[in-house]
Order: structure tokens, then sequence, then C-alpha cells
């Protein structure tokens, strides 16, 4: 089987952060800018830029590859595909703002964050989408956390943060979207490993707990505004997506995540007709100093 990514290059003109940050719940995970303190809130801002040069070549995807793939560009008389884009990197381009107080022995905190590309479907008259992909309220305290709003999911973070740490944090990665600017779970210009055995999490309505964490191991259980299969006409959705993840860092050079996902749904067109989806994903990060 013949395999698109064989054969394509990236070259990266601007990748840069705000502040420095490190991802692990969400990506990324900031170090923000302190900007205002008012009777005990804390407002913050961090953010990032960047523009690629992407050029890709190769033979297309296998027929009957999924499109969200986004490798949608027709071969040559020669049966290759090549095609250069200008276009935001792995993480996109965003601005987020952050609140923050401690209340006793609780922090509560919020987050608003507006992710945008610099390309757009190749039309020299149309604009790219702003994406609002973070709006959520957090309550941390002795007891865990909890989370309302809109924010990373929790089913297969742990992949996707690894891609983040190791490989594509501040690179394109697989262009992904060769056509198009961004497939259908948001703008994002560029795909990391996505697609490639990772699954993207994607940002979603989420009403989410974590435990504190106890000897390494902490574990994250989150209710999801459910998601239908329109392509397969499964658009009855009566329960919300269950998500979870059970966490492991044993010290700064070992970690490991195994998350699952469970949603019932039904056929729009075939009332009887109902299935579950189901997945499991997991991942493991080894640091051992200048090799990860």
């Amino acid at each position: 089987m013949r395999s698109f990514s064989s054969g394509f290059a990236a070259l990266a003109l601007l990748s840069a952060w705000v502040l420095p940050s490190t991802a692990h719940a969400q990506l990324p995970s900031p170090e923000p800018l302190s900007i205002a303190k008012v009777k005990g809130w804390e407002l913050s801002l961090d953010g990032r830029m960047s523009a690629f040069l992407s050029f890709s070549y190769g033979p297309p995807p296998p027929a009957g590859s999924p499109t969200w793939q986004g490798f949608e560009d027709r071969p040559d008389d020669e049966g290759n595909t090549m095609a250069t884009r200008i276009r935001s990197g792995f993480v996109s381009n965003y601005l987020g703002w952050g609140l923050r107080k401690k209340v006793d022995q609780h922090t509560i905190s919020g987050r608003f964050a507006l992710w945008g590309n610099i390309s757009q479907q190749r039309d020299k008259t149309q604009s790219p989408d702003v994406d609002l992909r973070e709006v959520y309220l957090r309550i941390d305290g002795p007891w865990g956390g909890v989370l309302a709003g809109r924010n990373m999911g929790i089913f297969s973070r742990g992949p996707i943060s690894l891609d983040y740490d190791v490989v594509h944090g501040y690179g394109l990665g697989s262009p992904c979207m060769i056509v198009n600017r961004a497939p259908s779970w948001g703008p994002v210009a560029a795909c990391g490993h996505v697609g490639f055995g990772i699954l993207f999490p994607a940002f979603n309505a989420q009403l989410s707990y974590n435990t504190p964490q106890f000897a390494g191991l902490q574990l994250t259980v989150g209710l999801f505004d459910p998601a239908a299969v329109k392509e397969q006409s499964y658009t009855r959705t009566p329960l919300p997506r269950v998500e979870a993840e059970l966490a492991f860092k044993g010290s700064k050079y070992v970690h490991a995540e195994v998350s699952g996902s469970w949603q019932r749904l039904g056929n729009g067109a075939q009332a009887d007709l109902n299935v579950d989806s189901a997945g499991v994903a997991g991942s493991l990060g080894l640091n051992l100093g200048p090799v990860q």
C-alpha cells in the first residue's frame, strides 16, 4: 500500500510563542504573561504565531482512504500529486486570555481563546475562519478539579500531547489538508501525526472531573456534547458521550496514559437501529535526557 506521506517536506519560515510552554492537558498548556491584577483576580495573556512553506509530492492515497485525512489533490498524468501551500503550523495561531483567583484552598480559573489560520481554501477572496476553541471555567481544590465549558477532549489527548511535546510542537508535520485549509474538526492547518495512528481528541463542550494525583496516578472523567455520524445517517444522540483517562507520571523521565470513549448512536432512517461507538487509546513517554 502506497502512502502519500512517503514524499513531503516542510520548510519553517516563522514559528514563535509569546512565552515558552509545555503541553499535557491541553495544546498548549501555556505559561501566561500576567497583564493585570484586580481584587485578587489575575488576568493573563498568551498566544502563538506561525507560518510555514509546505511542499508535498508523492503518490495519492490508496483507493478508499477516508477523505478526512485531507489528501484530496488529484494525481497528474504520471499518477503523482504535488502541491505548495503557505500555512500555519501544527498548533495553528491563537490568542488566549485567562483569569485566576485563589479562594482559601481553592483556585477559580477561566480561559477564553480564539484560534485561526493564515491560509484559506486556495481562494484569493476568501478569509480563514476563526475558531472559538477554548472557553471554560475551572475550580480546583484538594479534592481534584472540575471543568465546565469547551476544551480539548479527554480521549486520545495523551498521544496528541506526545506528538506536540516530542515532535511537532513548533513544527508542521503532515501537511494534512493540501486542498482545503482544514478538516471538518476545525481550523488546523497541519496535522502533525494525526491520521498516522493518532486520533485528534478535538475540542468539545464538556463537564469533566479529575482526581488529585495519588502515587503518580490521576483519573479524569467527562460527559461531552454528543457527536452524530451524518455520513452513515447516525444522527440520533440520546445520551452524552463519555470519555475517561487514567494517567501515570512516575517522574520527569516517564509518563503513560490510557483513555477510552463511549457513545450511543441511533440511525435517523431506521428507528430500531442503534450502535455503540467505543474506542481505546494509549501512550507512553520516556525522557532520557537528549533522547525522548
